[in-house]
């Protein structure tokens, strides 16, 4: 029976995908695979890993730089240690015993041919918060989805160059702040799975008050 790596680690929030990270590259440090075709990883795998809790920390201010500098990162991490799998998969060619001691956890089904499905477009609702310039946003709970982008435009919607990533979240509430009384604000939103970014929300206006 061929033997697999499970990655759902992957669907986490950052600190449950961290905490796993630095146990495989704990493991891995000793491991055979290493020193071999995988000669390099370690580096990769222990510079992300900085990287990324630097950023997701730097990203608790919700600044919109910042924000969006820790979804790339993320990003990263999940395409190096999803590499990292399929290259000890095929180096071990079915093999459990060289599997093992990965910091992996290992599964015994067959992975399926299928291609991971697109998450689908989240519902966006937004409404006046209590405090003056601020607003609730919320999105529906959808399939598969992991992780939560929500835009904000002032000025013209149908102008992409005006939409800016307000938040990037694995929670579905949003509190927007910050924003100008009397003024109106455009927002949409979307979800990220397994499989990537799936469609947009209709865009949702609301006048600040």
């Amino acid at each position: 029976m061929p033997f697999y790596l499970k990655i759902d680690f992957l669907r986490k929030s950052d600190p449950v995908a961290l905490a796993k990270g630095r146990t495989i590259l704990t493991m891995l440090a000793s491991h055979p695979y290493v020193s071999g075709p995988g000669a390099g990883t370690l580096d990769q795998l222990g510079s992300v890993i900085d990287r990324l809790q630097f950023a997701s920390d730097a990203a608790k201010c919700r600044d919109t730089n910042k924000v969006r500098a820790r979804a790339e990162i993320r990003n990263e991490f999940n395409n190096q240690f999803r590499n990292t799998a399929r290259g000890l998969e095929s180096w071990a060619n079915g093999d459990l015993a060289k599997l093992q001691y990965s910091g992996y956890d290992v599964r015994a089904t067959p992975k399926k041919a299928v291609a991971p499905e697109v998450v689908g477009a989240p519902k966006l609702s937004v409404m006046h918060a209590e405090v003056e310039g601020s607003m609730a946003a919320e999105m529906n709970a959808v399939k598969g989805a992991v992780i939560f982008d929500l835009y904000i435009c002032k000025g013209d919607p149908s102008l992409e160059v005006n939409w800016e990533l307000y938040a990037t979240q694995p929670l579905r509430k949003f509190k927007v702040t910050d924003r100008v009384p009397g003024e109106n604000y455009w927002l949409k939103g979307r979800c990220m799975g397994i499989a990537g970014y799936g469609p947009w929300s209709a865009v949702v206006s609301l006048r600040s008050l």
